[in-house]
């Protein structure tokens, strides 16, 4: 049981932010792709949230306990 909640928390530390960022990528890539799915505007933030999220989160993690609680009793 033990194992499994590692395996477990291994694999939310690996993938989130893969998944973070391939999302946002590929929306601006389709967009790109594609005339008109997209506008330049929501590329740009989307490009701005891929490239702040990170760190924003690190900061989260580090400042506040409150949100380290959350995310523990969610694993």
């Amino acid at each position: 049981n033990r194992i499994r909640k590692s395996v477990m928390r291994l694999f939310m530390q690996l993938f989130t932010p893969l998944l973070l960022l391939s999302v946002p990528g590929a929306l601006i890539i389709a967009a790109l792709r594609a005339d008109g799915l997209l506008s330049f505007e929501q590329c740009l933030s989307l490009f701005t949230v891929m490239l702040l999220h990170p760190i924003a989160h690190n900061l989260l993690l580090i400042l506040t306990p409150n949100f380290r609680q959350k995310i523990a009793r969610l694993i």
